[in-house]
């Protein structure tokens, strides 16, 4: 929406998807529904939504190249940090990084700072 010049559409967009991805983590917490698959998938939808606004703007040259580039490289670093010790984890167990989702296994913990949510958020408001 931002490359084909929908502005407002995409705007609403992001804030739909905000007010989303706020209840969802908020239903989970209230009736302990938390999994780790969502524990996972959620911050992984925050790296997508971000990394896809930053590239239409940067597209649109809204921001500068080097600003998207420090912030698609920064979620990269994050989303490796998480692959790394899952593939040690399932190579302790003699499973390949394919089984990464395997509600089998048990997962690799992800813990959700207070400061990337609202680093997550800064990135949008921008």
């Amino acid at each position: 929406l931002i490359v084909a010049d929908y502005p407002q559409a995409a705007t609403v967009g992001v804030v739909l998807l905000g007010i989303t991805d706020y209840l969802d983590g908020y239903i989970a917490r209230k009736y302990d529904m938390k999994t780790p698959l969502g524990a996972v998938l959620d911050p992984l939808a925050d790296k997508v939504l971000v990394s896809s606004v930053f590239t239409g703007l940067a597209w649109k040259s809204v921001i500068p190249v080097w600003l998207f580039g420090m912030t698609i490289g920064r979620d990269l670093l994050l989303m490796a940090g998480w692959i790394v010790p899952r593939r040690r984890q399932l190579s302790s167990r003699g499973l390949g990084l394919g089984h990464a989702f395997n509600p089998s296994v048990p997962p690799v913990p992800v813990k959700v700072e207070f400061i990337s949510k609202a680093n997550t958020s800064l990135q949008l408001v921008l």
